[in-house]
């Protein structure tokens, strides 16, 4: 699925920023070489130290004041 985006859109991986509150995806997206930030809305422990997203954030209005 993360080759679609960079196939698709002619993109490398570095210039895909990827977000979601599932960690998993996350983790999946950083290693292909997505950006990633992890909305961790549930304050949950970090299973996937090994593959750390690039910013982490309470909710989605973090994403908003960097707009």
């Amino acid at each position: 699925v993360y080759d679609m985006v960079v196939t698709g859109w002619r993109l490398y991986p570095g210039a895909v920023s990827f977000q979601s509150s599932n960690r998993w995806d996350i983790a999946g997206a950083a290693k292909f070489g997505f950006r990633t930030v992890w909305i961790n809305r549930a304050d949950q422990p970090d299973e996937y130290r090994d593959l750390p997203p690039g910013l982490i954030l309470p909710s989605l209005e973090g994403l908003l004041a960097g707009a």
